[in-house]
């Protein structure tokens, strides 16, 4: 039994079990949706096509080079996190020049980076 609108009202088993199936796909939804991102960091990274179009992939690579040594200068940890992001995006651009300009596969770069840095550490490298 439920009160609505001040009027008492009872569902059949029905309607609970169809309103029960209905919450459960949505929360499944949602896990899906948040493995989505938790297991891709990249689901929400911005791509900076101005750099995309303009920079040659060695135009970019010196760009992420002095990102890192931005990092060297950093006096606090809100300032190195802020210029690690930098890093990140510069390199992620470096990616995407990579892919649309000379036809890299990401995801088979992804796994191929992932599967050295297993093989390097024998096994341990994600532990």
């Amino acid at each position: 039994m439920n009160r609505v609108n001040g009027e008492l009202t009872t569902y059949s088993y029905e309607e609970l079990t169809q309103v029960r199936r209905e919450l459960q796909k949505e929360n499944n939804q949602l896990k899906q949706e948040l493995k989505q991102y938790r297991d891709n960091p990249l689901a929400n990274m911005k791509t900076c096509w101005k750099y995309v179009r303009q920079n040659s992939i060695y135009q970019q690579n010196e760009h992420v080079r002095s990102e890192c040594m931005e990092v060297n200068d950093c006096i606090d940890f809100d300032d190195m996190a802020l210029e690690f992001f930098d890093v990140f995006q510069s390199a992620y651009t470096g990616m995407i020049i990579l892919q649309v300009k000379y036809g890299v596969n990401l995801t088979e770069l992804i796994q191929r980076g992932i599967q050295k840095n297993t093989d390097r550490e024998g096994g341990s490298y994600y532990e």
